[in-house]
This record gives structure tokens, C-alpha cells and sequence, in this order.
């Protein structure tokens, strides 16, 4: 499976800010409606959202905030990625010193809250935290951050490292950064727990892009099985 060149993606993912211009709303909508989505779903939305993440990061552009939410569908299918409100240009970022680093914890690749700075490798990690939103109705760590609702985004200043006052945002942030990662769900397949344990490397290098994850064998297998395919 490849990606298709940059003038199609262009036409097929729209990246928006205003949810209100998008009939089915977002993915977090969805869930809230229908509940936990199968795997085969999932897989269907995953391979929309790597095609949107591909286009962004070859314009080297981190999203910084991937999750449910920010995820918004059409009623035709396409998906839509939206909230650049703390995306990087990392082009801009090579030209002068990065101030601070934003996100929502439960979503955020360690690096990000240990400072060490975005890339889109942590993107790959927010994908794999948004899979297992999508399989369980619920983003890793919803243990201890069961009181946060909606989007609660969270500044870092390295100059005087300072987490939010939320307990349970920081006890999250913790495990993030403490644990080897996420809780991958008991019910996944054998080639989703590889696709998800490739997302959360702690090491963002060994992470793979998101083009390399398009060719998965998760993927691929239900990219047949619902014949799904580009234009």
C-alpha cells in the first residue's frame, strides 16, 4: 500500500480549524453515539489519518495534538484533521529557540514532557494513544484523568519547568514518562499490538514515519478486508 502524491492528498484531506464545517463532527462525536469502534473501523479511519499526517509532516509540520477530538469526519467518509492551534513548523523552530511545547497529557509522546522537543515521530505516538481512544472509548490513562473532558491543553516553560496544577494531569504525565508504555488493549489482534508497539517506542527514532506505518500489515490486512483504497 502506498501513499498517493501530495496534489491528491491536498484534495482528499482538508486541514481546518472551525469543527463546524464538517457534517459528521468529530471522531470523539462518534464515539460518544456509538461507543467503542471494531478494529476494521478503526483501521479504516487510521489510514485516512496517516495520509493527513504523511502531507504534514513531508511540509514538516507536528500537530502536536492528535486525538479524537480533533479528528473530524464527512458524511462521504473523509477525514479531516483539525486544531492547529499548538502545531510547530519546525522549520520555524530550527531558526530560533523553542519556548514551549503544548498538548493534551494523555496523548503526549514522553519526549514532549520531558522537553526534549516535538517531532513528528510524536505524532506517531499521539496515533497510537487515539487506536486505543477509538477500541475502548477512552485515551490511555483514563484512570487517573477520568475528570478531564474535553480538550485541557498544558504549557511547559524549560526554563522553569512548571506541570499543571490538575493532580491527575501530572500523575499522568508521570506514568507517560515512568511507564514502558500504554496499556495496549487485551482484545487486540496480534497485528495491532505490533502496529501500537511500534507507536510507542520511548524512543521517538525508532518510531516509524507515517508513511513507513502505512504499510502495515494491520493495515493492509483491512485495507482489503473493506476495501478501502485512494484516488
Amino acid at each position: 500500500m502506498s501513499l498517493v502524491p501530495v496534489p491528491d492528498l491536498v484534495n482528499h484531506f482538508l486541514f481546518i480549524r472551525n469543527h463546524r464545517y464538517v457534517e459528521n463532527g468529530s471522531l470523539a462525536h462518534t464515539l460518544k453515539a456509538f461507543g467503542k469502534l471494531n478494529e476494521k473501523l478503526v483501521a479504516s479511519y487510521v489510514i485516512k489519518i496517516l495520509e493527513g499526517l504523511h502531507y504534514l509532516h513531508q511540509s514538516d509540520v507536528v500537530h502536536c495534538d492528535l486525538k479524537a477530538a480533533n479528528i473530524l469526519t464527512t458524511k462521504n467518509g473523509n477525514v479531516k484533521l483539525s486544531d492547529f492551534g499548538v502545531s510547530l513548523n519546525l522549520r520555524a523552530m530550527e531558526r530560533r529557540t523553542q519556548n514551549d511545547i503544548a498538548g493534551t497529557p494523555n496523548w503526549m509522546a514522553p519526549e514532549v514532557i520531558e522537553l526534549k522537543g516535538a517531532s513528528t515521530k510524536s505524532d506517531i505516538w499521539s496515533l497510537g494513544c487515539t487506536v486505543i481512544e477509538l477500541l475502548t472509548g477512552k485515551p490511555p490513562y483514563a484512570d487517573i484523568s477520568n475528570s478531564m473532558a474535553g480538550r485541557y491543553s498544558f504549557y511547559y516553560i524549560p526554563s522553569d519547568f512548571r506541570l499543571s496544577n490538575d493532580i491527575s494531569a501530572s500523575l499522568v504525565m508521570f506514568r507517560i514518562v515512568e511507564d514502558d508504555g500504554p496499556l495496549i488493549p487485551e482484545r487486540c489482534s496480534d497485528m495491532l499490538r505490533n502496529f501500537l508497539e511500534q507507536c510507542f517506542h520511548k524512543d521517538p527514532s525508532l518510531r516509524p514515519s507515517a508513511e513507513m506505518l502505512c504499510e502495515h500489515p494491520w493495515l493492509k490486512h483491512n485495507w482489503i478486508a473493506l476495501q478501502v483504497y485512494f484516488y
